[in-house]
């Protein structure tokens, strides 16, 4: 916003570094004429973006954390993945109404800030992005750092509106006009605007931060997520193309539970992660959804992996090994989860504060950048031996010294064989970081997976609805199709 006012909460050492300790500085309204006159500005402003990301606004608990109003309910329990045992008892709820494709567009909690929050984080990359562009009074590292993390933060946020949306406006510019009333824009334009803005942030930012600066977008990240994007608009040769551009730049981690682990900061195979602390609304609580609470102190129990999802996998799967079904409860007994298992991937916090973890949130990581690889080559050329090879990297660790496990190029006599074996592996490997939404999706399956649910999921179902307090105050939106 050119004379734009806006507030910026910034934790004074950012939680770049899961082991800082932080304090939250709140700067009141500045007026952007007096602002961003140092490179110490143009950082504070930025650091804006990661606030929205974690809880900022409206979703109190973070658009990329696990709370109610998150792009990992929206991602997951519409799927053949994740459920919450929350939702059976009220199926209208947050839970519920993603579960059982009952989402309408006066929905209530879990949808109503979801598309306005997105665009607040467009909004302030929009203001970073003008006034630090050809500013004087910030240095030349430092400003193109910023616009790096500015375009990389604005195609995050259009790149999840799209996903979850379609049909979306196209704002590139700030502005406090109250009577600003967009229209839609071509999902063409949409698109251009995420791979411009991802492809100007890949050659504005480094290819690794490290100490106070870990966490930030990196130029690698912008590579990995740009050749998801690629894959999810069936782009295969420039997913492909993209993804080969990460190949080298990170590494598998030698043990798939490292990943995830407390100590996870810094991990070879982490492309980008949201850096947490064991403090309320700083920490990661994906373990107090999914455990117990005579498990693990502290935690709620609900969030599940689908037992028909859970028999999927090999027994001899290490990475089943962190879908608990049977576990020793706090006074001896064992128990066992009859409905589903509990996810327990994010690794036990013996520091954790209540239901906050220090575990850092994984956002992106290498074996995707495979599997997107892997996808992309056999939409180009049929089954193919590069492809079978990088699966089998990862089969390789999930079947540590067992040559049998992996899979054999004679094994798929056709594209479509191997497309649908690469679902199921992206399933096994990827299963509730936020995937499988969009994969289900981009293969034709989503609605036929909830129909077998018993489901009466309908093809528009694709698209969520804009929220109708969205449509009251800018008449110029159009509703999705089918929620008329």
């Amino acid at each position: 916003m050119n004379n734009l006012k806006f507030v910026i909460v910034l934790l004074s050492l950012l939680v770049f570094s899961c082991d800082t300790s932080l304090e939250e500085e709140v700067f009141d309204e500045v007026a952007s004429n007096n602002f961003f006159r140092s490179d110490g500005d143009a950082i504070t402003a930025v650091n804006s973006i990661y606030s929205r990301m974690r809880g900022a606004g409206n979703s109190e608990w973070g658009l990329f954390v696990f709370g109610n109003e998150s792009l990992f309910n929206h991602a997951e329990l519409v799927t053949d993945e994740v459920f919450t045992t929350w939702a059976i008892t009220f199926p209208a709820g947050p839970f519920g109404v993603l579960e059982n494709f009952i989402f309408i567009p006066n929905s209530g909690s879990g949808f109503f800030f979801f598309f306005s929050d997105l665009y607040e984080g467009v909004n302030l990359a929009n203001v970073v992005i003008e006034n630090v562009t050809d500013n004087p009074n910030v240095s030349e590292e430092i400003r193109d750092r910023v616009l790096g993390e500015a375009y990389f933060g604005r195609a995050l946020f259009y790149y999840h509106l799209f996903s979850l949306y379609g049909n979306i406006p196209l704002i590139l510019e700030s502005s406090s006009d109250p009577f600003l009333l967009p229209s839609q824009a071509p999902q063409a334009d949409v698109i251009n605007s995420i791979v411009s803005d991802f492809t100007r942030a890949s050659e504005l930012l480094p290819q690794f931060h490290s100490g106070p600066d870990y966490g930030r977008f990196t130029s690698g990240a912008a590579l990995a997520l740009l050749s998801r994007f690629y894959l999810n608009q069936k782009m295969w040769s420039e997913a492909a193309e993209t993804a080969r551009q990460v190949l080298g730049m990170y590494s598998l981690s030698e043990q798939y539970s490292d990943i995830f682990d407390v100590d996870n900061a810094g991990n070879p195979e982490i492309i980008l992660s949201l850096p947490c602390i064991n403090q309320a609304l700083l920490g990661n609580t994906f373990l107090a959804a999914t455990a117990e609470p005579d498990f693990i102190a502290s935690s709620w129990g609900g969030t599940r992996i689908r037992q028909a999802f859970y028999e999927t996998f090999d027994p001899s799967d290490i990475r089943r090994e962190l879908l608990v079904k049977e576990y020793e409860a706090f006074d001896g007994s064992i128990k066992t989860v009859n409905n589903g298992a509990m996810i327990m991937k994010y690794g036990f916090d013996e520091g954790h504060n209540g239901p906050w973890a220090g575990n850092d949130i994984v956002l992106l990581r290498y074996a995707e950048v495979l599997l997107t690889l892997a996808e992309a080559l056999n939409e180009l050329n049929g089954p193919n031996q590069e492809s079978i090879d990088l699966i089998n990297q990862l089969r390789t660790r999930a079947f540590p010294g067992d040559s049998d496990k992996l899979i054999q190029l004679a094994e798929f006599n056709t594209k479509e064989a191997l497309r649908d074996y690469i679902l199921q592996e992206r399933g096994w490997e990827l299963y509730a970081e936020g995937y499988r939404r969009e994969d289900l999706i981009r293969h034709g399956k989503l609605i036929e997976r909830a129909r077998e649910r018993g489901l009466a999921a309908q093809h528009f179902h694709v698209l969520y609805p804009i929220h109708q307090s969205e449509i009251d105050r800018n008449p110029n939106l159009i509703q999705n199709p089918g929620y008329d």
